[in-house]
């Protein structure tokens, strides 16, 4: 990190000389070439994509020896001795800083403590995106800087990372277990949104500058257009239908993209790849049967259950053992609210399946827990509000309206 800062030139590197010569080194781009640069960048994006296919034997390993919780800790840890680093040069050479710069500083950190935290509930390791893509910021960044000298790198560099980030995803896709993840297209676009705003408001190399003759409109352009149809491919499931005309993997089991329902009633929310009419039809035919199948084998089996029905298959079946496997872990740790408003959804929307399963047990704190709001986790991952189709109509506007800027520099011309 502190070779990578120290080359973009920004005023948190040092060196052990006078102050009017650390104050020359801020005006100095980085004295790499950028083909060394960019070979560090892309070297440090294999290192990301080729961890997919082991990282979960590593994800085992700590969990075994050390708990999910290592996880947590290293990203804390790697963010306190980022900031601490930082802070020691700030205050070293606090007379180039105004209150803006620390401020950032402040509110970056406190977002990315924030962030961690919350991931620590539900899935810490997915916390380590933010090391991986903040430090691939860095890396392009100082590989922009190279050639470009307008301050919109800065946001190219953002919209690069991002792009990676989310064909890490599609890479992910293609790997035997891995799954395509949008939360996880969400983390990495944050890590580089947060490296983005650091180096915009809390550190700026100073020889970037804001002349239109070297802002880099082309190159904004068409990675924003790269971006943007590489979202729009995943969201209209175009990898999947490449690989089953290739025969890479089979989409029947596989997708990236769902469609599904967004189902209200009284306080309660939820997802579910049926509508809710279909969901009561389903569960008159088939409640009762898959309640005597799945009897005591949903915590063991959860995994091959998953395999046995897929969402893509049998998405009733598969909401019924993801919804039940989430009661009876929410029994075991005795999270009343979790066990109540699961329960709540079962005897609403699969009525059958939930009296032959669970029986009569008691509700759980009804009255003190029935004026809480509560969104179901469970298929949280489904698309509802918008159709392919209108993902393809917004994404040829968008397109149209993101080439005016190279028609109007043309025109110029």
């Amino acid at each position: 990190m502190n070779r990578i800062l120290h080359s973009l030139g920004s005023n948190i590197g040092h060196t052990p000389t006078s102050y009017t010569k650390v104050k020359a080194m801020i005006r100095t781009p980085p004295k790499v070439s950028a083909l060394l640069a960019w070979s560090q960048a892309i070297a440090w994006v294999a290192v990301i994509y080729t961890s997919i296919f082991f990282a979960r034997r590593v994800q085992a390993f700590v969990v075994a020896n050390v708990g999910r919780e290592g996880f947590y800790f290293f990203v804390v840890l790697f963010g306190v001795i980022t900031l601490a680093y930082i802070a020691r040069h700030l205050y070293r050479y606090r007379k180039e800083y105004s209150w803006l710069n620390y401020f950032t500083i402040v509110v970056v950190f406190s977002l990315y403590l924030f962030r961690t935290t919350q991931l620590k509930k539900s899935a810490p390791e997915e916390a380590l995106h933010f090391v991986q893509y903040g430090i691939l910021y860095c890396l392009i960044l100082r590989a922009l800087v190279c050639r470009y000298r307008h301050v919109a790198v800065i946001a190219l560099a953002l919209v690069l990372t991002s792009l990676f980030g989310n064909l890490d995803e599609v890479v992910q896709w293609f790997a035997p277990e891995r799954y395509f993840d949008w939360r996880d297209v969400g983390l990495n676009a944050f890590s580089g949104l947060m490296a983005s705003i650091l180096f915009a408001f809390a550190f700026r190399p100073q020889y970037l500058s804001w002349a239109r003759d070297k802002l880099p409109v082309k190159e904004l352009v068409f990675a924003l257009i790269l971006h943007l149809s590489l979202s729009v491919a995943c969201l209209l499931n175009f990898p999947s239908s490449l690989a089953d005309n290739f025969g890479f993997v089979s989409s029947g089991n596989k997708v990236i993209s769902e469609y599904g329902y967004l189902i209200k009633f009284e306080n309660i929310s939820f997802k579910s790849r049926l509508p809710a009419e279909v969901l009561l039809v389903e569960d008159e035919k088939k409640g009762e049967l898959l309640a005597d199948e799945l009897a005591g084998k949903v915590l063991d089996h959860y995994p091959s259950l998953l395999k046995q029905f897929s969402e893509t298959i049998k998405p009733f079946e598969h909401e019924i053992v993801v919804r039940t496997h989430r009661i009876e872990n929410a029994i075991k740790r005795n999270d009343a609210e979790v066990i109540f408003y699961e329960r709540r959804i079962l005897r609403k929307y699969f009525p059958k399946f939930e009296s032959r399963y669970f029986g009569a047990a008691s509700e759980f704190r009804e009255q003190s827990l029935s004026s809480s709001t509560y969104e179901s986790p469970v298929s949280w991952g489904v698309i509802t509000g918008f159709s392919k189709i209108s993902i393809s109509v917004l994404y040829c506007l968008s397109l149209v309206t993101l080439c005016l800027p190279l028609f109007l520099l043309r025109s110029r011309k």
